[in-house]
């Protein structure tokens, strides 16, 4: 399992909608500021949230991204493969290695109960339980970044 820049900042800008949004469309700049980021970069991510429908995009004047579902209904595995459908899931090697195959590899079984292990963590967390922590901006020096106009 790999996650990446991508994923993470999909899931603390479904974090931080999900602390912040009411019914109010938020726009895609909004979040990539809190999150340091491109604004670019952050429609990019958001229209793939919109696309899996988990977040609801609207056009025009008022419009923006605003939550497609309740929080409670929406795993941080669903914003993974929202973003990167094989990101949860474990590919072996073993046709492109001269290896016998994973029915007699130990390292094959110990990972995928890994695997399986991390997928129901991910499955069972909510935006809901995250939300009941808050929402947290980056740290200082991201934020020193943007303000400097370096951008992810």
């Amino acid at each position: 399992m790999k996650i990446t820049m991508s994923s993470e900042m999909a899931i603390h800008a479904v974090w931080y909608m999900a602390v912040h949004c009411d019914d109010t469309p938020i726009q895609a700049p909004e979040i990539a500021e809190k999150l340091c980021v491109s604004s670019s970069y952050m429609v990019k991510i958001l229209k793939k949230l919109a696309k899996e429908e988990i977040l609801i995009s609207k056009r025009g004047k008022n419009g923006g991204f605003r939550m497609g579902r309740p929080p409670a209904e929406i795993s941080i595995a669903d914003i993974l493969v929202a973003i990167e459908r094989d990101a949860i899931e474990y590919f072996c090697l073993h046709d492109s290695r001269n290896c016998p195959g994973p029915e007699t590899c130990p390292i094959h079984d110990t990972i995928v109960r890994a695997s399986k292990a991390a997928l129901t963590v991910l499955q069972s967390t909510t935006l809901a339980d995250l939300a009941t922590q808050g929402w947290r901006a980056p740290a200082a020096e991201c934020l020193s970044k943007l303000a400097g106009g370096m951008e992810a």
